[in-house]
């Protein structure tokens, strides 16, 4: 099968209602029955503005605009993500949906674990600018990850430049990670999730569910 056709065959499953979603998708809720009955009523009058954006022949982002035009009976636009790496593909996604979404601290906290166990070398602050959440959240939830043994307790992570910076240790065993003009930020000890939702909340960003 050729390019072409490939694309073509993706493109009918949309409009036959037979495309799924992307796993990287999955992380994000579904928006609630009384916004996406919002999201049918905008298609069915202004169809659908924003294209759903396609991966390996899944929906990477639009699972809900895509559900809406079917119940809306409107043809559903696409754009297809192509040359990029999973890693693209799911930095993609969450930078497409991590502003738009009323998501709770805990979900936040559920995309902050999936980071990590995906690539704990990465640093804190490299997560916490994807998730646009404090670094002092990611540490909470690494420390968590690692107190359970889901991910490694590294000695060193690296950051957005691309250089690898040591993860130093407090008399009591703490994890701590070095700012960028020399500042120590002590991560908390392993502890649950919820007793640092506060440190969530203050970077949450919610200015529209619709999509």
């Amino acid at each position: 099968m050729t390019l072409c056709e490939a694309r073509a065959e993706t493109l009918q499953r949309l409009l036959d209602g037979r495309c799924v979603p992307h796993p990287f998708s999955a992380m994000f809720p579904q928006i609630t029955a009384e916004d996406f009955d919002k999201l049918v009523d905008d298609i069915k009058k202004n169809g659908l503005l924003q294209p759903i954006v396609v991966y390996q022949d899944k929906i990477l982002d639009g699972n809900n605009r895509y559900c809406a035009c079917l119940q809306a009976k409107a043809k559903p636009r696409c754009m297809e993500l192509v040359e990029a790496s999973d890693a693209q593909a799911q930095a993609f996604v969450i930078s497409a949906n991590i502003h738009r979404r009323h998501l709770s601290c805990e979900q936040r906290a559920a995309i902050i674990a999936m980071l990590l166990k995906a690539d704990p070398t990465k640093s804190n602050r490299q997560i916490g600018e994807q998730t646009k959440t404090s670094h002092h959240t990611v540490g909470a939830v690494r420390a968590e990850l690692e107190g359970t043994g889901q991910i490694a307790q590294l000695d060193k992570t690296t950051g957005a430049d691309g250089k690898t910076r040591k993860r130093g240790k407090t008399k009591g065993g703490k994890g701590k990670e070095r700012g960028r003009r020399g500042r120590v930020y002590v991560q908390p000890p392993p502890t649950t999730l919820r007793k640092y939702q506060f440190l969530a909340e203050r970077r949450c960003f919610c200015p529209n569910p619709t999509v």
